[in-house]
């Protein structure tokens, strides 16, 4: 089964349930969030880094702010015939999306290693693997990992931002920047 990434507009739809749709991680949450007569989950299982839709939005000027350094490469292949053994179980499903999020992932990978000419893609990340964790981290951990992502951001700003600022061009005037970030899954 293939999923597809829908964005929700803020300015329009309803943000609280745009915002548990988006942490709505398959297999972790026990019921998709359900609204407009369908079942949505987090977008990073088709839209880890959602690049390819602010480009295609008219976008030229992108900030990405990742959560792993830039050399991480995931490789879960062996999986597939984990997957097939598995027949149609609940658990064979789980495979076949984190399967979904690799090869999704991997194209998100190639165009920011090769965008096209008309972009420029500035990619904020850490140096090193964060402390927390998808589940299971406590407050400290997440604190510093807050702490280190805010100084980044105020670093980058401080350098790169300033000197930016011209140079941003408008997407369309119809096109909002803030829903970008809501990339949801349609089950």
């Amino acid at each position: 089964m293939s999923h597809r990434a829908s964005y929700f507009d803020l300015d329009t739809d309803n943000r609280t349930l745009a915002l548990k749709a988006s942490c709505a991680i398959p297999i972790l949450n026990r019921q998709p969030i359900f609204s407009q007569n369908e079942y949505w989950v987090d977008g990073g299982l088709c839209a880890p880094i959602p690049v390819q839709e602010a480009y295609e939005r008219g976008y030229r000027h992108i900030v990405v702010v990742r959560t792993v350094p830039l050399d991480v490469q995931y490789d879960h292949c062996w999986m597939t015939s984990v997957q097939q053994a598995l027949g149609k179980s609940r658990a064979a499903g789980v495979i076949e999306m984190l399967l979904e999020h690799e090869d999704n992932y991997r194209k998100t990978q190639q165009f920011l290693s090769n965008p096209p000419d008309d972009v420029t893609i500035y990619e904020i990340h850490p140096q090193k693997p964060l402390v927390s964790k998808l589940i299971g981290s406590d407050i400290s951990m997440l604190n510093t990992d807050y702490h280190l992502g805010y100084q980044t951001g105020v670093y980058f700003l401080n350098t790169m931002g300033k000197h930016m600022h011209h140079q941003f061009d408008q997407p369309a005037a119809n096109d909002q920047l803030n829903c970008i970030p809501m990339a949801n899954v349609r089950l």
